[in-house]
């Protein structure tokens, strides 16, 4: 089963339940409702993966984290396109312990990090990509002390 046929399966009752279960304001509740839909509606790219759930525990619950395995490693979905996240298969056991709707928003989390809207996840992947190209200055060990010594004259001026 890949993620588009597992967002088919989607209760909106459960779904809704989860989303408060993970203190999502009612306004992005709506969000998540409406990317669904959209989802569905975008075509599958089958590509090589799996999507998968890495369970990290805390004291007393744990946190679920989307991931995709394929022959490259483990990554995360952030930039993958979505019509490639909507063809990658899901891991069914991963379900089957949490559930469909749990599984869902956890990949459909990672997937809205920066925005729920096509053209709102581009503007932030063009302002993560004109970062990366702007030069760095190179913070030599004399630059540093520097700066070590700027800001511990400010704080005794803060004095």
């Amino acid at each position: 089963m890949n993620f588009q046929e597992l967002l088919r399966k989607v209760d909106d009752e459960t779904f809704q339940r989860v989303l408060g279960e993970h203190h999502v304001k009612p306004e992005e509740q709506v969000e998540y409702q409406l990317f669904i839909q959209r989802l569905l509606e975008k075509t599958p790219q089958k590509e090589p993966g799996v999507l998968t759930i890495i369970k990290i525990p805390h004291d007393d619950w744990v946190q679920y984290e989307a991931s995709i395995e394929n022959n490259e490693g483990s990554y995360a979905l952030d930039f993958v396109p979505w019509e490639i996240v909507l063809g990658y298969d899901v891991n069914e056991e991963h379900v089957n312990d949490i559930s469909v709707e749990e599984f869902a928003f956890t990949m459909l989390y990672d997937m809205s990090f920066d925005g729920f809207y096509d053209e709102q996840r581009q503007e932030q992947i063009d302002r993560y990509t004109a970062r990366a190209e702007e030069p760095m200055e190179a913070l030599t060990t004399e630059k540093m002390w520097a700066k070590v010594e700027e800001l511990i004259q400010k704080k005794k001026n803060e004095k």
